[in-house]
């Protein structure tokens, strides 16, 4: 091995020493070593013991012992071999030199193996909602239009003719006549804007199918100004709009020039309905314009709520933290934009009312008022109901700009409108919700239009509630904080609390909560279960931000839990809904009712399908009502009660106070085989089952209680030691205070029908009737109303008595009724019925409803 390591070494020498004359290099390439490969450590550390070893003087070279074995040896000469000395060449580096120009980019690599897939970044943020998608007819509308040249008056009205065309959607406005046509129904916005003339009166109207609606006047000036009018019209198909200018009794003209537009004329569909059904259904509200412009009209009652907020423990103030829901499902206003109901067989419903404190009816309009049946449902539970005011992107920027950096007037205008429309429709508040960067002088205004807006909220709407979403900075800039902290602090002192962004971590929790001070319930927390961005949980995952939030003691937001429906679909939508509250009930503290009477038959108020059979001062004597099936192998082996509990107090006594108190606060009802003479007729349905149903009356009498929990008591018969398996399906539960329940209950007063509306069919025997009924019932004695008619009478027969629908406050629209056609020189009768549900459940008698008979003839025939 030695003498093949000798000649590597040696030639390597000679390729690093230069060759004396006369010495020539080795002819054989297989001799020869690639000058470019690097010699290893191994070699380095071998090679002098290599050199001695083959007894070589020092400094020359010594002579290989290996020849090749076919051929004779041959004679090499190599330069002599000179040990090089080591030189540290540290101490003989220079300063660093400038870096040399870049040289010429050499040639593309072959593409090398694709590598493995990186992890998935988070999910982005919500993007704003999209346009609807079209529907089979459109139901739009909208004009802009002006006119470059003056107008003076003359011996006649004149038109206003418009020549400048800016939107004309579907052509809907004629240019050549200068009127808007409506072909879609509904509720409508126009405004009006021209340029006075000096020295000249200023006289125009906005019409309607040639009657005056509104007029702009100026009267004569040195000045010229522009002059604005504005109005809401409800109009029909084939009703016409257009501007006329008053005739020449006095000289009367309007401004404008071939270079400018002065005079505008616009209009846009605000709430489509259809006039064939005129079904009254919730409605928003577009535009600033808009919003300065409302007035309460009483056409629109439909959509006012009927339900005052319930009380509950422990109330809304208390320093427990809350839970806020904020719904936003598909842009809003689907289903539940039906006031009266709608065919839609699996909408989403909320039923968790316990857990939750205030509920939001969020969606992109510019002012969002929540449909009247969340607010009925939610009130009627306890929780209170706010709209939102949201303004976006640019058209947000130019909308802030138009009511903040205008001045106080300005701003003070709009929180006024806000706080008169919640107080109209009677929801509880708002959400403001400004997603846009803001001038200096309109951020300067954000602070004092928030506390005027919480403080007009405050005085026209008790409990009402303004709160803030975390969006813009107190520079104006749209950045999201996720967190209480100094950029947005003065806009969360300015109202009622702070909604944040999802985005945030336990370190924004913990500044939030160092900075809030005594007002951590204030804070609502974001959670977005749809887990968009850099969230915490999400989902079904969504109790783990709710640990998180509740261990720092701040209340939450659950945004879009309607999650459950949109992302796993409605065909087990109740299993869902009830698994994500589930896994959420550790963390929602939940609320109790406080007033009787109590009663519940578990609807859910969804379905087409109608089934029959805190600290409570407790009254001297309650009457109970339950109706249970007991089901399985052996439903006759068991026993079904009540149990009632009270607080514990030294003063509350069963029957009369020589009774001793009961041990545990626990009471047990005695069974009535019957009920007494004087609640026979409205309890004449207990003990009496049907279909393998239970129904059962008690009562109780109690001195100075206060009623805790209601509870079922299921036990054996006979007891024994194998288990025996069971089912006890609950279908309704009463509680009454007994001297309440004796009391007569009011009666449906004066009913009446207005804005009756003929058509032909749906048969060829048939008409086609809609109309509006109104009636009176004391407030808060009733939780709604069953309308019935009773059919239609004529000489051919009579039509099976029809329920119409339930309406929740005194008035209900009947759509599309079909009646008898009466025959000539005939007349039909048509009875309608109204039937209030009383709180307690109970059936009104008959005598107690309102009646309403309607006698129709053919045109011509008697009266």
């Amino acid at each position: 091995m030695e003498g093949l390591w000798a000649p590597g070494v040696l030639l390597l020498s000679c390729l690093l020493l230069p060759s004396p004359a006369g010495t020539q290099p080795n002819p054989d390439p297989r001799l020869r070593t690639d000058p470019g490969e690097a010699p290893s450590p191994h070699h380095d550390a071998r090679a002098p013991w290599e050199q001695t070893a083959g007894g070589a003087q020092e400094g020359l070279p010594p002579q290989p012992r290996c020849v090749r074995c076919c051929e004779p040896p041959a004679q090499h000469f190599y330069p002599p071999y000179q040990p090089l000395p080591q030189i540290n060449m540290t101490i003989l580096k220079g300063e660093k030199g400038d870096r040399g120009e870049r040289g010429m980019q050499g040639k593309f690599g072959k593409t090398g193996v694709a590598g493995s897939r990186g992890h998935a970044g988070p999910k982005g943020q919500k993007g704003s909602v999209g346009a609807p998608g079209e529907s089979c007819k459109s139901h739009y509308a909208a004009f802009s239009v002006g006119r470059k040249k003056p107008l003076h008056s003359n011996d006649y009205y004149q038109t206003l003719i418009f020549d400048t065309e800016f939107v004309n959607l579907y052509n809907h406005f004629n240019m050549f006549t200068g009127k808007f046509y409506c072909y879609v129904p509904g509720i409508y916005y126009f405004s009006l804007n021209v340029h006075t003339w000096n020295q000249k009166e200023t006289y125009l109207h906005i019409m309607r199918n040639g009657s005056e609606v509104v007029i702009l006047y100026a009267q004569v000036s040195d000045r010229s100004i522009m002059q604005s009018q504005s109005v809401m019209l409800e109009l029909r198909e084939q009703d016409e709009v257009w501007v006329r200018l008053y005739k020449g009794e006095r000289e009367n003209a309007v401004f404008s020039d071939k270079y400018d537009t002065y005079i505008t004329f616009s209009g846009h569909l605000i709430k489509y309905f259809d006039t064939k059904t005129t079904e009254p259904i919730s409605f928003f509200l577009s535009s600033l314009e808009e919003l300065l412009s409302w007035q309460p009209d009483g056409n629109d009652e439909f959509n006012v709520s009927a339900v005052p907020l319930a009380k509950r423990q422990p109330p809304l103030h208390s320093k427990r933290p809350r839970t806020l829901v904020c719904h936003d499902m598909r842009g809003g206003y689907l289903e539940d934009r039906f006031i009266q109901g709608s065919a839609t067989r699996n909408p989403y419903v909320f039923y968790h009312w316990r857990y939750i404190d205030i509920f939001v009816y969020f969606s992109h309009h510019t002012v969002t008022i929540p449909p009247v049946c969340w607010t009925n449902a939610a009130h009627r539970n306890g929780v209170p109901v706010l709209g939102t005011f949201i303004t976006e992107w640019t058209d947000g920027e130019r909308l802030c700009e138009a009511f903040l950096a205008g001045g106080e007037e300005a701003f003070r205008a709009v929180g006024e409108q806000l706080a008169r429309i919640a107080q109209h429709y009677g929801f509880d508040g708002w959400l403001v919700n400004l997603e846009n960067t803001l001038s200096a002088a309109a951020v300067r205004n954000l602070p004092p239009f928030l506390r005027h807006l919480t403080a007009q909220v405050h005085s026209t709407v008790p409990g009402g509630l303004v709160i803030w979403y975390d969006s813009i900075l107190q520079s104006g800039t749209l950045k999201w904080q996720n967190e209480l902290n100094e950029e947005n602090r003065v806009f969360f002192d300015a109202c009622d609390g702070l909604f944040t962004n999802y985005n945030w971590k336990e370190e924004h929790l913990e500044r939030t909560r160092a900075l809030a001070g005594p007002r951590t319930t204030d804070v609502y927390v974001g959670v977005d279960v749809f887990a968009r961005g850099d969230v915490i949980g999400g989902g079904f995952d969504t109790n783990k931000s709710l640990r998180l939030i509740r261990q720092h003691g701040l209340s939450a937001a659950i945004f879009a839990p309607g999650w459950v429906y949109e992302h796993l679909g409605e065909e087990n939508f109740l299993h869902n809904e009830n698994k994500f509250w589930a896994s959420l009930a550790e963390y929602l503290p939940t609320h109790s009712i406080c007033t009787l009477p109590l009663a519940t038959s578990f609807s859910l108020g969804m379905g087409t399908s109608r089934f029959l059979a805190g600290k409570m001062p407790a009254p001297p004597k309650v009457f109970l009502t339950l109706l249970y099936k007991l089901e399985g192998s052996h439903p006759d082996g068991f026993t079904v009660s009540l149990e009632l509990t009270t607080s514990n107090s030294g003063t509350c006594y069963e029957g009369n106070v020589t009774s001793l108190p009961e041990p545990n606060a626990r009471h047990h009802p005695r069974f009535l085989p019957a009920p007494p003479p004087s609640l026979a007729k409205l309890l004449a349905a207990c003990d009496r089952g049907s279909r393998g149903w239970t129904s059962r009356c008690y009562e109780l009498e109690l001195q100075d209680c206060s009623l805790r929990d209601l509870s079922l008591l299921v036990s054996r018969q006979q007891p024994g030691p194998q288990e025996l398996p069971f089912t006890c399906l609950l279908g309704e539960v009463r509680v009454l205070d007994a001297a309440s329940a004796a009391a007569a209950p009011p009666q449906v007063q004066s009913l009446a029908a207005s804005q009756l509306w003929w058509q032909e069919g749906p048969g060829p025997e048939q008409l086609s009737l809609s109309l509006t009924l109104r009636w009176t019932f004391p407030p808060g004695r009733a939780g709604g109303f069953r309308v019935f008619s009773l059919g239609g009478r004529c000489p051919r027969g009579q039509s099976a008595p029809r329920p119409l629908g339930l309406a929740h406050g005194c008035r209900f629209r009947a759509v599309g009724l079909p009646v008898p056609r009466p025959p000539p020189g005939q007349s039909c009768r048509l009875e309608l019925l109204v039937e209030p549900l009383l709180r307690d459940e109970l059936p009104a008698d008959p005598e107690r409803w309102g009646r309403l008979v309607l006698v129709y003839s053919a045109p011509g025939g008697p009266s």
